[in-house]
């Protein structure tokens, strides 16, 4: 990884990105260190050979935001991606995926989520991929980034987060007065930290359908969620349903 601050840029090697490989990688490395920078997508078309740069690694370098900068410059956004891909698909005369034709190809979440997926590397502003979705003013005024958060953590605060869910496991307390309570131990994912949310039985009773979601497998959903924080004895923060728990996914 090679950081260009006067830029604000990250570039990270072609072979990081998923399904590009080595082959790929060096065909393009070598020509441009044989012929110089690629000034456009259609002259990188040009002078790759299309046998080992295919069309699965053109989609995903553009996804990876590969083009970013030769189709767009430095100010360049992420959805511009959009534009690239249209016009890769027309170069090569065939239809544009299903996926690149709804609606959420103008949302940033969009572009991120499948940088992420190719990359591991990407920032996600849950903020404004709420306001993105409609979300309402007043549940985003409690929006607060965990890195901060953490920074100085407050006992039974409560505060929104983003992020998705990694893996859960159904639990049981220990025993108190001979009763047990069942709970949702949850791994959530935010853009710094892996966080630990108990998700108690007193909200999921009463919401089958964010049980739900918590629980599948197949769901990649990023979720924003109202939660509430506490620190235990020994200094661990940790994140519980508390009254006013929501969870909204973006």
């Amino acid at each position: 990884i090679v950081c260009d601050p006067k830029n604000k840029s990250i570039y990270y090697s072609l072979i990081s990105i998923k399904n590009v490989g080595e082959v790929a990688s060096s065909v393009i490395i070598n020509e441009r260190r044989k012929n110089g920078d690629f000034y456009s997508l259609e002259e990188f078309l040009k002078r790759v050979d299309k046998s080992k740069v295919n069309k699965k690694v053109v989609t995903n370098l553009i996804l990876a935001g590969a083009f970013d900068e030769t189709c767009f410059g430095f100010d360049s956004q992420v959805t511009d991606r959009i534009n690239i891909l249209r016009e890769y698909f027309e170069l090569i005369k065939q239809p544009l995926p299903e996926e690149f034709k709804t609606k959420e190809v103008r949302k940033e979440l969009f572009w991120k989520v499948k940088q992420k997926e190719l990359t591991g590397l990407g920032k996600i502003d849950y903020k404004k991929a709420a306001e993105d979705k409609g979300v309402s003013k007043n549940l985003l005024r409690d929006y607060t980034d965990y890195s901060e958060y953490i920074k100085k953590p407050i006992q039974n605060k409560e505060i929104v987060l983003g992020g998705k869910v990694n893996a859960f496991q159904e639990r049981m307390t220990k025993p108190y007065k001979g009763v047990s309570k069942r709970f949702l131990s949850i791994s959530f994912e935010t853009n710094s930290e892996t966080l630990n949310l108990s998700v108690w039985d007193d909200f999921l009773k009463i919401n089958k359908n964010e049980e739900k979601i918590f629980k599948s497998k197949e769901n990649k959903s990023y979720l924003l969620i109202k939660v509430k924080t506490y620190i235990n004895d020994k200094g661990f923060v940790g994140f519980s349903s508390g009254d006013n728990f929501k969870i909204i996914e973006l």
